[in-house]
């Protein structure tokens, strides 16, 4: 059990690493569009291919914090009718989601890298103002998925050994509430 605390240690500050970043991204980039602006208005000149990188930025800030906001909470959930059950449906409810979106993100997974590896190996390019190949773009979707995956994996777990231990709970009180109408 040691080696599963250590192991969700490493995977946790790894995600939030690329949480951080991502926030460096997003600074050097609006950065570089701020000065390209002024280069713009004072030279009329510009950097062709920075709305470009800008795009491609914005790929790879999305996919670098998706693990760490799925980790602490902060995707949307829309609970309009699952708040209105009783806690123990609720539980079931969060078990189930959780294990769903286990499953849809290894697949999306399994394949982005596909699509990535095509790329890779067909040495496909964008077609754009820089042509950059796609593989290296591409490849922050399925770490991105991967890391997801992960959280995911570990959300679903957290759920399901709440719930069995509420079930329990519920068990061992019933049990008590039998025994002492026995007595």
């Amino acid at each position: 059990m040691q080696a599963a605390g250590r192991f969700a240690a490493i995977w946790h500050k790894t995600t939030d690493v690329f949480l951080w970043l991502a926030a460096g991204l997003l600074i050097a980039i609006s950065f570089a569009i701020t000065v390209d602006v002024l280069i713009r208005y004072f030279f009329n000149k510009t950097f062709g291919g920075l709305f470009e990188i800008s795009e491609f930025s914005l790929l790879w800030m999305t996919f670098l914090g998706t693990a760490a906001v799925l980790r602490k909470g902060g995707h949307v959930n829309v609970d309009l009718l699952v708040t209105r059950l009783p806690a123990r449906h609720r539980m079931a409810i969060e078990v189930l989601t959780s294990g769903a979106c286990t499953a849809v993100l290894v697949l999306l997974t399994w394949y982005s890298a596909r699509v990535t590896w095509q790329d890779f190996v067909q040495h496909s390019h964008f077609m754009t103002v820089l042509q950059p190949p796609k593989w290296p773009i591409e490849l922050i979707m399925p770490l991105g998925f991967l890391l997801m995956s992960g959280e995911a994996v570990g959300k679903t777990f957290k759920c399901s050994e709440a719930w069995r231990a509420k079930r329990l709970k519920a068990a061992v009180a019933a049990a008590a509430a039998t025994l002492d109408r026995g007595q």
